[in-house]
C-alpha cells in the first residue's frame, strides 16, 4: 500500500496546488493562465498516481511523472506539427526571455508567460507529489506552495486577495488531514499484517491537521503582509535591463541602459491625423526637481481631476496664438510600459481609456491612479505649440512666483563651471530667449558627438552637476546629458525649464484603413528633452540632442499605393520650428478615427495573438480530454479483466472441470490480494485457511468457515490425495461467494472501492505471467 500512494492524498494535492496558484495571481495582470495551469496540475498528478497503482513502484511513478511533464511542455508550447515540437518550446522560452527585460510586474499575459507559468505549476505539483506519496511526507509537500507566495513579494507585488488565502487555508487543513489518515492507514495495515488488531480512528488527526495547517498559513500570511512594501528591488536587481525606465519612479535613471539594448523592443504604435511638418514627441513624465546630490527628479504627481470624461482645460496661453495646431492621435500601448500615458504635448480630450487616470494640471501628465502600467488602445486630441524663432526671441521671462520651482538650482561650486562654459557661447547683449536659441544651435551644430557608450566608459553617466561638467568637457553623450545641461543653463538664464521623458516619433510602419500613417515606437525611441516656458505658448521643447540620436521626425509622405516616399536626409529636430504655411489646413480631430492595429514581425495583427492563445487553450483542452479518456480506459481495464477471469473460474467450477478446485482457491487468493489482506507465502493450504479465517474474523461454526474448509480440502484432494477422482470432492461456487462475502464484511469501504476499481491481483497476474515467460526463455 505504501508503494502505491493514496488517491485521497493525490486529490488533496490537486486541490492544494490549484488553490496555491491563486496566491500567485498578482504575478500576471490577468487570470487566463490559471485554467491551463490547473489542468496541467490535475493531469500530471492523476497520471502519476495511476502509474503507482498499476505498477506498485514509487520510482517508476516518478519517471512517468517526468515524462508526462515533458509531454505537457510540448502540448503547452502549441507546436504546429511534429517537426515543430522542439522549435515551439524554444520559441516560447525565447519569447519570454525577450519579454522580461521590457516588462514590469505584473507581467503581461502572453502565450509565453502562460506556457512558463503552467509548466512551473506542473513542476511544483510533481515536487509535492514526490514529497507526499513517494517519500510519505504529506506535510512536507506544503513546501511546494512556498514559491507561489514568495515570488510576488520578491518582485515587488502585494499579496493575493483575502479570499484566496481563506480558500487556501481551508484546503490546506483538509489536505493535511487526508495525509494524516493515509499515514495511519499504512501503519494500521502493517500492524494488521503482523497479527495485531486495530480499532477505528474516527476523526483522529483532524485537530492536528487543523493546527498544522493554520500555523503554516498564518506564517505565510504574516510574511506576505509584514514584508517590505512592493518595491520591485529583487526584480530590478536581476539586471540593468530588467525593465524599461518609463515604468520607474524616476524614469531617467536607466534610460541609457534601455537605449543600449542589443534588440530594441516595440512598446507602442500610433496613428496620427497630422499630414505634414514635424511630428511631436510623446511625453510621459515631467522632471522638474533638481538638487546638488541627486538626479533630476519628477515632482509628486498631483491629480487635479479625472483625465477621462469631460474635456480637459485648454491652456489659456494657447487660446489665441497663430502657430498652434490640433492633432488627433490613436495609440496602442503594450502593458508594462508606463503608468503614464504617452501624449503629444497638451491633451484636450481623451477617450477609450481602460482604468482610472488622473490629470496633473501643473505638468499636463496623465497617470494611472493605481500606478498600473496597463495595456491601452486609446485616442487623444492634443494642442501643439509651434512658435517661430522670431516669436520666441521677442518673449521675456516670467517673474511670477508660480515658476519658482522651475528656476531653482542648487548652491554648488560646480554650477559656476557650467556658467563659465555657457558664457563662452552666448551673446551677453542678447535677450534671455535669444541666448537660449544660441545654446540650442551650439549643442546641435556639430560641437558635440552623440554617444551612448562614452558616458559609461568615462564614468559620467547621469544628470548631476559634476556629470554635466564632465559632459561639457568631453562633449560626448546622449539625450540625458544634452537635456539636463540645457535645462540647467536655461535656469541660469532666468528662464523656467524642465525635462520631459518620453519617446521620439518613431518610424513609419504602415497606413491604417482611413489613410493615416501608423508609426512604430521602440525602446530605441526613448528620449529626454528640455522644455522652456515661452509666454503665450507655454512649455515649448528645446531640442539639443544631435540628429544622429533622434532619427527621422518628419511626417511620412504617403503615396497613393500606401507606401512612403524615399525618406529625406536626417535633419536636426529643433523644436520650436518655423510655423506651417497654412496652419488651418490641419485635419480636424476625429473621435471616430480608427485605432491602428499593430502588427508583429510576421505581419499579423496583435489580435492574432489573442486568437493564438485561445486556439492553444482549445487544443490543450482537447488533449487533456483525450488523456482523461485514455486514463479512464486504462482504469477500467483491470476491472474488466478481473470480471472476465472471475466468470471463467465460475464456469469451470459449474462444469466440474479438473481445474475447478484450483480456480476456486485462486479466486479466494485474488480477492484477498484485492482487499489487501496479507497472506504469507509458501504455506500449506491448511495454514493459509487458518490465517485467512483469523484476518476476516471467522468463527469455527460460521457457514463461511465451513465453506473455506471445504474449498481447502478440495484443493488438497485435487492436487495431492486423489487427483484422479475430482468428482469425489466437488467444488461449489457458492462456497467461494460465502468466503468472499466474509472478506468484504471485514474490509473497509475504501478497500472495497479500491478492490472494485483497481484490483491489485491483475498486476500480480501480469507479473507472474512475465516471470513464467522469462523462465521458459
Amino acid at each position: 500500500m505504501k508503494d502505491r500512494g493514496s488517491w485521497n492524498v493525490t486529490i488533496g494535492l490537486m486541490l492544494l496546488m490549484c488553490s496555491g496558484i491563486l496566491l500567485a495571481t498578482p504575478i500576471v495582470g490577468t487570470n487566463a493562465w490559471l485554467l491551463p495551469a490547473m489542468i496541467t496540475i490535475v493531469v500530471l498528478l492523476a497520471i502519476t498516481q495511476a502509474s503507482r497503482q498499476f505498477t506498485n513502484s514509487r520510482v517508476l511513478s516518478v519517471v512517468i511523472g517526468l515524462i508526462t511533464l515533458a509531454v505537457a511542455g510540448i502540448v503547452l508550447a502549441q507546436p504546429t506539427g511534429v517537426g515543430d515540437v522542439f522549435t515551439a518550446v524554444g520559441r516560447q522560452l525565447s519569447t519570454l526571455a525577450e519579454q522580461l527585460p521590457s516588462d514590469q510586474p505584473p507581467l503581461r499575459e502572453t502565450p509565453a508567460t502562460i506556457y512558463v507559468l503552467s509548466l512551473s505549476a506542473g513542476l511544483l505539483a510533481l515536487v509535492a507529489d514526490l514529497l507526499a506519496n513517494v517519500l510519505r511526507a504529506p506535510a512536507a509537500a506544503m513546501v511546494a506552495v512556498a514559491p507561489m507566495v514568495a515570488v510576488p513579494i520578491a518582485v515587488g507585488l502585494p499579496a493575493a486577495d483575502w479570499w484566496a488565502w481563506i480558500l487556501f487555508a481551508a484546503i490546506a487543513v483538509f489536505y493535511l488531514y487526508l495525509g494524516y489518515r493515509w499515514l495511519k492507514q499504512v501503519e494500521d495495515d502493517e500492524r494488521t499484517s503482523a497479527g495485531f488488531s486495530v480499532e477505528g480512528r474516527g476523526l483522529g488527526g483532524f485537530f492536528g491537521a487543523a493546527a498544522t495547517g493554520g500555523v503554516t498559513v498564518l506564517v505565510a500570511l504574516l510574511i506576505a503582509v509584514l514584508a517590505p512594501g512592493p518595491s520591485g528591488l529583487w526584480w530590478n536587481a536581476l539586471g540593468a535591463n530588467s525593465s524599461i525606465s518609463t515604468n520607474r519612479v524616476n524614469p531617467i535613471i536607466d534610460l541609457g541602459d534601455d537605449l543600449r539594448r542589443n534588440d530594441p523592443i516595440e512598446v507602442l504604435r500610433y496613428a496620427t491625423s497630422q499630414t505634414e511638418g514635424q511630428l511631436p514627441y510623446l511625453s510621459l513624465v515631467t522632471l522638474s526637481t533638481f538638487s546638488a546630490d541627486t538626479e533630476w527628479q519628477p515632482a509628486e504627481f498631483a491629480s487635479s481631476r479625472s483625465a477621462v470624461g469631460d474635456d480637459l482645460p485648454l491652456p489659456s496661453q494657447l487660446a489665441n496664438q497663430p502657430n498652434v495646431i490640433t492633432v488627433n492621435t490613436n495609440v496602442v500601448i503594450e502593458q508594462g510600459v508606463s503608468a503614464y500615458l504617452p501624449l503629444p504635448s497638451s491633451p484636450l480630450r481623451l477617450g477609450a481609456v481602460e482604468g482610472e487616470y488622473g490629470w496633473d494640471s501643473t505638468t499636463g501628465s496623465i497617470r494611472n491612479l493605481e500606478d498600473e502600467a496597463l495595456a491601452q488602445s486609446f485616442h487623444v486630441d492634443s494642442v501643439l505649440p509651434r512658435p517661430t524663432e522670431e516669436e520666441i526671441s521677442s518673449r521675456t521671462a516670467p517673474t511670477s512666483d508660480d515658476f519658482a520651482q522651475f528656476l531653482t538650482l542648487p548652491d554648488d561650486p560646480a554650477l559656476e563651471q557650467i556658467r563659465a562654459v555657457m558664457n563662452e557661447v552666448i551673446d551677453p547683449n542678447a535677450s534671455a530667449y535669444e541666448q537660449a536659441l544660441e545654446l540650442q544651435a551650439w549643442f546641435t551644430g556639430g560641437a558635440f558627438d552623440y554617444s551612448e557608450l562614452a558616458p559609461v566608459s568615462g564614468g559620467y553617466d547621469g544628470t548631476g552637476l559634476e556629470v554635466i561638467n564632465e559632459f561639457l568637457s568631453t562633449r560626448s553623450g546622449y539625450c540625458v546629458h544634452f537635456s539636463s545641461a540645457m535645462a540647467v543653463m536655461g535656469r541660469l538664464l532666468g528662464i523656467p525649464t524642465r525635462i520631459q521623458v518620453g519617446f521620439t516619433p518613431g518610424t513609419f510602419a504602415s497606413v491604417n484603413d482611413i489613410g493615416q500613417p501608423v508609426y512604430s515606437v521602440t525602446t530605441d525611441n526613448l528620449h529626454s528633452w528640455a522644455e522652456f516656458w515661452v509666454e503665450g505658448y507655454g512649455w515649448v521643447p528645446f531640442e539639443t540632442t544631435p540628429s544622429s540620436g533622434i532619427g527621422e521626425t518628419n511626417v511620412a509622405e504617403i503615396q497613393d499605393e500606401g507606401e512612403t516616399a524615399p525618406e529625406p536626409e536626417d535633419t536636426v529636430a529643433p523644436i520650436p520650428t518655423e510655423a506651417p504655411e497654412d496652419a488651418t489646413s490641419e485635419p480636424e480631430p476625429t473621435e471616430e478615427a480608427e485605432t491602428p492595429e499593430p502588427t508583429g514581425a510576421d505581419g499579423q495583427t496583435e489580435n492574432d495573438g489573442a486568437g493564438f492563445v485561445w486556439t492553444g487553450t482549445t487544443v490543450l483542452t482537447l488533449v487533456v480530454v483525450l488523456l482523461l479518456l485514455i486514463l479512464a480506459a486504462v482504469a477500467l481495464a483491470p476491472r474488466f479483466l478481473r470480471a472476465r477471469i472471475r466468470k471463467q473460474r465460475e464456469q469451470a467450477v459449474a462444469a466440474a472441470a479438473p481445474e475447478a478446485a484450483e480456480a476456486a482457491w485462486q479466486e479466494l487468493l485474488d480477492t484477498a490480494t484485492d482487499l489487501r489482506l496479507r497472506l504469507p507465502r509458501g504455506r500449506t493450504t491448511g495454514m493459509l485457511s487458518a490465517r485467512l479465517a483469523t484476518l476476516i474474523g471467522l468463527e469455527p461454526g460460521d457457514n463461511a468457515a465451513y465453506a473455506l474448509r471445504r474449498l481447502g480440502e478440495a484443493l488438497d484432494a485435487a492436487t495431492f490425495s486423489d487427483p484422479e477422482n475430482p468428482q469425489a470432492h466437488p467444488v461449489a461456487w457458492q462456497d467461494v461467494e460465502l468466503v468472499r462475502d466474509g472478506m468484504l464484511e471485514h474490509a473497509s469501504d475504501a478497500d472495497v472501492r479500491r478492490a472494485t476499481w483497481f484490483p491489485a491481483s491483475i498486476v500480480s497476474q501480469v507479473r507472474a505471467r512475465g516471470a513464467r515467460k522469462r523462465g521458459r526463455g
